[in-house]
C-alpha cells in the first residue's frame, strides 16, 4: 500500500491495541488467584509495569497537548517522525510488560505460562512486522 512511516505507525497502534487485549485476557485468567494473594504482593508485582504504562501514556499524552497547542506555529509536531511511531510502540511494550507481570501471577506451574507468554510476545512482533513490511 506504500503507506511509508504511516505503515510503522499504523503496526505500532494494532501492536498497542494488542498488548492492552492481552492484559485484560490475562487478567481475567488469573483472576481467581488475585484473592489469594497480599495486595502488597501484587502491587510489588506490577509497580514497575504500571509506573512503564504511566510514563508512556504521560509522555505521548503531553507530546499531542504540545502538537496542539502548537498547531498554528512552524513547530510543526504532528510531522515530526517518528515520535508518533516510537510512543505508540513504548506504550504497547509497556502494556504487554503488564500483560507478562499478570499472567505471571497465576500460581500455575511454568512451562504452561511461559508458552502462553512467549505466544503473545511472538504475536505482537509479528503483527508489528507483516503490518510494518507489507504496508510500508
Amino acid at each position: 500500500m506504500q503507506l511509508e512511516w504511516s505503515a510503522i505507525t499504523l503496526a505500532s497502534h494494532i501492536s498497542l491495541v494488542q498488548a492492552v487485549a492481552f492484559a485484560f485476557v490475562n487478567a481475567i485468567a488469573v483472576r481467581r488467584h488475585w484473592v489469594a494473594q497480599s495486595p502488597v504482593i501484587l502491587f510489588k508485582r506490577l509497580e514497575w509495569p504500571i509506573f512503564a504504562i504511566s510514563a508512556a501514556m504521560i509522555t505521548e499524552r503531553l507530546y499531542y497537548v504540545g502538537a496542539r497547542l502548537n498547531v498554528n506555529s512552524s513547530l510543526n509536531l504532528w510531522q515530526a517522525h517518528p515520535a508518533p511511531e516510537f510512543l505508540a510502540f513504548w506504550s504497547a511494550c509497556s502494556f504487554l510488560w503488564l500483560a507478562i507481570s499478570i499472567r505471571r501471577l497465576d500460581g500455575t506451574p511454568g512451562m504452561r505460562v511461559n508458552k502462553v507468554i512467549a505466544m503473545q510476545t511472538t504475536s505482537v512482533a509479528v503483527v508489528f512486522v507483516i503490518l510494518a513490511r507489507g504496508l510500508w
